[in-house]
């Protein structure tokens, strides 16, 4: 960057309050107000969550699921756009985070190209194993709940199948 290694300094990422309830719970609250009771306990539930952008990838997590078991589940959650702030409080208002954490088994970042990434610090505090890219910050982070990738499709799926 061509600046003086003097004028950086490092700030640790702030801590998320967590409000951690079982997963038979949060299933349960998720079916009633957003699943039509399509999930079940036994299922293992993936998580993309926060703001709803191509730079996450999505659509190709999505084609991954497609081709898994019936007992593979994956959920996107989060905001569209600020422009949108209204029509995204009337779908997932804040009250709700809660259910979709703690119903997750894992929480999947798919992230094209990211620094640090304030909903991976989210996860971890509702103590999720989380799936994200090995590259910015993120390469510093430590925990046997995280799951780092290379960004190939391919590794992600691997890491996915695995767990």
């Amino acid at each position: 960057l061509d600046v003086k290694k003097d004028k950086f300094f490092e700030v640790k990422h702030p801590e998320f309050p967590a409000d951690i309830f079982g997963k038979d719970k949060a299933i349960k609250k998720l079916n009633q107000k957003y699943c039509n009771n399509q999930l079940r306990i036994n299922d293992k539930i993936f998580l993309m969550f926060g703001a709803i952008a191509e730079y996450k990838r999505i659509k190709e997590v999505v084609e991954i699921f497609k081709v898994l078991g019936e007992k593979d589940k994956l959920i996107v959650a989060g905001f569209v756009k600020r422009w949108n702030q209204n029509y995204f409080n009337e779908l997932i208002p804040d009250e709700d985070v809660p259910y979709f954490l703690n119903s997750a088994d894992c929480v999947i970042f798919n992230y094209r190209n990211v620094l640090t990434s304030g909903g991976a610090e989210l996860a971890l505090s509702y103590k999720k194993k989380i799936i994200i890219p090995d590259s910015g910050c993120i390469r510093e982070m430590k925990s046997s709940d995280i799951f780092k990738f290379d960004g190939d499709l391919k590794s992600l799926e691997k890491i996915i199948r695995n767990l």
